[in-house]
C-alpha cells in the first residue's frame, strides 16, 4: 500500500503507525504464503522425496 501511494504521486511521508500497518500486512501475506506452500509441499511429499531427493 505504501508503494501505491508513491506511485500515485503522493509525496507524503508515512507515520510510525502507517509503517506498522504496512509491516502487519507484509507479515500476514508472508504467513499465508508459507502456509499455502507448506501445505502443497506436504501433499506432494511422496513426489518430493521419491523423485527429487532420493531419485538421483
Amino acid at each position: 500500500m505504501g508503494l501505491r501511494k508513491k506511485i500515485k504521486g503522493a509525496a507524503k511521508e508515512m507515520s510510525f503507525l502507517d509503517h506498522l500497518e504496512e509491516l502487519r500486512w507484509h507479515l500476514i501475506r508472508s504467513t499465508i504464503a508459507v502456509t499455502v506452500l507448506g501445505g502443497i509441499a506436504f501433499l506432494a511429499k511422496d513426489f518430493i522425496f521419491d523423485v527429487l531427493l532420493f531419485g538421483p
